[in-house]
């Protein structure tokens, strides 16, 4: 059995370096002045990557078949208007798994 200290030592040390691994490029592109066609392209990085995400989670290939996820499509759509009408990340994700919560329910 492992010790239960090594373990929680572990643990912190492997989140702290997750976080610091995910917060240091955002603190310093704050302090790097980016030409206008580098800001240009940045604008689509949120949209190309939420696309990718929802669309490799929405439709797969199984036995040279597209299967559709009709319950993750209809937990989706919601989210992508309550997304568009509040431009608001918490709110998206929270409308997303709540209608994807009470979906699976019924």
């Amino acid at each position: 059995m492992v010790n239960s200290s090594i373990f929680w030592w572990v643990l912190f040390g492997a989140g702290l370096i997750n976080w610091l691994i995910r917060i240091t490029p955002v603190l310093v592109a704050q302090w790097i002045k980016f030409p206008a066609g580098v800001i240009r392209f940045l604008h689509f990085v949120p949209l190309s990557m939420m696309s990718a995400i929802l669309l490799q989670n929405l439709v797969s290939v199984t036995q040279q078949r597209l299967v559709v996820d009709w319950l993750g499509v209809m937990a989706v759509l919601p989210a992508i208007i309550i997304g568009y009408w509040r431009n608001s990340l918490t709110w998206t994700v929270f409308v997303g798994v709540l209608m994807m919560m009470l979906l699976r329910l019924l």
